[in-house]
């Protein structure tokens, strides 16, 4: 049986497995207690989440099928206070990543800065003013929302679906086993849909970063543009481009 750690997309050092290994290893021990703080946060909005699920059994059968008036008044101020601490907890969660966020752009825009000018001539020959732009700037914010993604997915999600799964299983073990034969599909289907949109993730860099160099080549050779009478031809170039970044973010 094929291991599946020894595949490609675990060893490839250009793929996401090690990708991301990489950014935790270059980004996560620095700001960990940054981290485990949003982690608390998450923790406090999972548990309001699944406690909003638990307490709709009892608004139903209490308020709507006992018509206890009482208890109107009891599931009334626990559904304030639900909702109220996973306000704040979203809102906690949501300053300590941005904080951290900004953070990591800071540093990455400051290493590749240094590193891009530690390059021979042969770099700036090969790309493009804009090419480099799109490279940093895209580089950039890419790895604090990959990030920020997999710190909310491992963190508020994970949490938020055991608590909804004690949930259910508590209150209905029988529609909870069906509930959960569904997962695995759901889970391939979405690994299909994350490969397709990487490759048209990469195919709008590209495009990207083609009309950052015809606006480069257009403004810097303006006069050349205007001689010649070329504005048709470089308005036609950027059409082309324009058209296949939207195509590119209709796909996504």
């Amino acid at each position: 049986m094929r291991n599946p750690f020894k595949s490609k997309s675990w060893t490839d050092p250009n793929g996401t497995v090690q990708l991301i290994k990489r950014l935790f290893s270059e980004n996560f021990r620095k700001y960990l207690p940054k981290y485990l703080l949003a982690f608390v946060f998450m923790g406090m909005i999972a548990a309001t989440t699944a406690a909003s699920a638990w307490i709709m059994r009892d608004v139903v059968n209490e308020v709507f099928v006992n018509k206890d008036e009482a208890m109107v008044y009891v599931i009334a101020v626990t559904v304030l206070v639900i909702f109220s601490l996973k306000g704040a907890a979203t809102y906690g969660q949501m300053v300590v990543l941005s904080r951290v966020g900004n953070q990591i752009i800071s540093d990455l825009t400051r290493r590749m800065f240094d590193h891009m000018i530690r390059q021979d001539q042969s770099y700036f020959d090969k790309y493009s003013l804009a090419e480099i732009g799109v490279r940093v700037g895209q580089g950039v914010g890419a790895t604090r929302s990959t990030l920020d993604l997999i710190i909310v997915s491992l963190g508020r999600d994970v949490l938020t679906l055991i608590g909804l799964t004690f949930v259910m299983i508590f209150q209905n073990p029988l529609l909870s086993l069906f509930a959960l034969f569904t997962m695995p599909p759901a889970v391939v289907g979405v690994a299909v849909l994350v490969r397709r949109v990487k490759q048209y993730v990469k195919r709008q860099v590209v495009s990207n970063a083609r009309i950052g160099a015809t606006q480069q080549e257009t403004v810097l050779g303006i006069r050349v543009v205007k001689a010649y009478g070329m504005e048709d031809a470089m308005r036609n170039r950027m059409e082309g481009d324009v058209l296949d970044v939207q195509r590119q973010a209709d796909k996504i």
